[in-house]
């Protein structure tokens, strides 16, 4: 029994794979086992990965395409270690990444996962200029709040108990891409963060980053708070039911936004419905429906008049 387990799922990442299984291998923390989980891939990924079978602490399963979340869960239910981390096959750790997290996870059994900072790189390794450190929010202790504000948490940075996880009902795939954020309000609903503020991983910008497809990432996200309030809402206390009510309006007024851009009227009128409903007091959401029945090509005028005569900013 290691300690760490590492889940990478794969689906034809032949250009980065090995990169991100060297990372975990050069780890200085050394107790862990690597799930390397190929889903569904048509590329050479599983050539890469059969050079690294030696290390007994690596193993392979390969499967038909389910997604992210359910290579996720594929490992997350093989395992038998205490702690569960994430990467995926274009992101890279650093050596000392795992040491410092067991490390904080080990000094407070409360904890539910650390998490932290990130540096982005390129295509070649070359440091990059992105929203890296604004992206990862500063949340430590408490702070259920704060994520239903924002998902300010980068995957690969994660080391979480497994137990944990696993009380959660794993990854939900019919939540994918925002599975990830499913999970961390679940987590903070009943334990408390650990943050490091140091990098201790790099996140790789290119144009296959699924974070990129906004309008998939936007309904997800929606899907993720409209479950997490079937699940919760006679929990949630009246403050974190407003917090979840604007970020609602938010989320749908954008998917909308981004449905009429491109060209599927009748889906943005459903979303921009569904955000009056979430909030009838949202001005921004009368601006949005007003200004959606101006031609596309004055549109971004008359919503730029219309906020000002309204207030928004």
């Amino acid at each position: 029994m290691n300690k760490v387990t590492v889940v990478i799922p794969v689906y034809n990442g032949e250009k980065y794979l090995a990169k991100a299984i060297d990372s975990v291998i050069c780890q200085t923390f050394e107790s862990w086992t690597l799930y390397i989980v190929n889903d569904g891939s048509t590329d050479s990924s599983g050539d890469i990965v059969s050079n690294y079978l030696k290390d007994k602490r690596i193993i392979y399963l390969s499967q038909s395409n389910g997604g992210v979340a359910n290579a996720r869960n594929v490992a997350l239910h093989q395992s038998v270690d205490e702690y569960f981390a994430l990467l995926d096959q274009d992101d890279v750790w650093y050596k000392d990444k795992l040491k410092i997290q067991v490390d904080m996870l080990n000094s407070d059994v409360n904890l539910g996962f650390v998490h932290g900072v990130v540096d982005c790189i390129g295509p070649q390794d070359e440091k990059v200029s992105c929203i890296g450190k604004m992206w990862v929010g500063e949340y430590k202790g408490w702070c259920l709040h704060e994520f239903l504000t924002v998902n300010g948490v980068a995957p690969l940075t994660i080391l979480a108990r497994r137990k944990a996880i696993l009380a959660c009902g794993g990854f939900s795939q019919q939540r994918a891409p925002a599975d990830d954020w499913d999970m961390w309000l679940r987590l903070t609903r009943d334990h408390p963060v650990g943050y490091t503020a140091n990098p201790i991983g790099a996140y790789r910008v290119h144009e296959s980053n699924e974070s990129r497809k906004i309008l998939k990432m936007r309904l997800a996200e929606i899907t993720v708070l409209k479950a997490y309030l079937a699940d919760f809402s006679k929990s949630t206390l009246p403050a974190d039911r407003a917090v979840i009510d604007r970020k609602l309006t938010w989320l749908l007024g954008d998917a909308a936004r981004l449905s009429q851009e491109k060209g599927a009227a009748a889906d943005a009128s459903r979303l921009r419905l569904q955000a009056l409903k979430t909030r009838l007091t949202s001005r921004a959401c009368y601006c949005d429906a007003v200004t959606s029945l101006v031609p596309e090509l004055y549109r971004k005028q008359a919503l730029w008049y219309m906020s000002r005569l309204l207030g928004i900013t």
